[in-house]
């Protein structure tokens, strides 16, 4: 009986193979080994093969996110947040720091909703990141980061600094953090989305 079993191809409902002194013996699948064979890509309603664990094949680099979608912007704020903490020299542009903002904003006030502790200490601590970009942004408009400080002033101040922060570029990204140049046109910021 054992030789009938033995001869036997492997199914998937195949019982377990024995040999003559009743120790198993592990079968291979028939396609254990083999290199996965996927339908011709292309086809309609053909999904792409499906990296193991996420991952790309051996070889080949995963594609950088596209500009403006959710990875490429939460890597954005990501690197304000590690690299670029408490720098304020350089330039920002308008949309580095705006979108910075409304990631701000968004997981600010999402972790206040969801634990209120946490959110508080989480906007602490991107309280100076977010000085250190307002800072940038303002040289990119030909003023010293200073003028942030008009923000201690309720409503009039926030409105002030709101506009100079909405403000096009003055200067070039070589400008120091020591105050504005003399203003040129085409600032190159630390970032491109483009």
């Amino acid at each position: 009986m054992s030789d009938i079993m033995a001869t036997q191809p492997p199914g998937p409902h195949q019982p377990p193979m024995y040999d003559d002194k009743g120790q198993y013996v592990p079968q291979q699948h028939p396609t254990q080994g083999l290199p996965p064979q996927y339908p011709p890509q292309g086809q309609y309603g053909q999904l792409p093969p499906p990296f193991a664990d996420d991952e790309p094949p051996q070889g080949q680099i995963p594609p950088a996110p596209k500009p403006g979608s959710l990875q490429s912007i939460w890597d954005f704020c990501i690197d304000i947040v590690t690299n670029h903490y408490a720098d304020g020299s350089g330039t920002a542009t308008r949309r580095e720091f705006w979108t910075f903002w409304l990631a701000k904003a968004i997981v600010v006030y999402g972790s206040l909703i969801i634990f209120a502790p946490a959110g508080v200490i989480l906007g602490l601590g991107l309280i100076v990141p977010a000085l250190a970009l307002g800072a940038r942004r303002l040289h990119e408009t030909g003023r010293s980061g200073w003028w942030q400080a008009l923000q201690i002033i309720p409503l009039l101040g926030w409105i002030i600094v709101v506009v100079m922060l909405c403000q096009p570029a003055k200067v070039t990204a070589s400008s120091s953090s020591s105050g504005p140049t003399a203003p040129t046109s085409g600032a190159t910021p630390r970032y491109r989305w483009e």
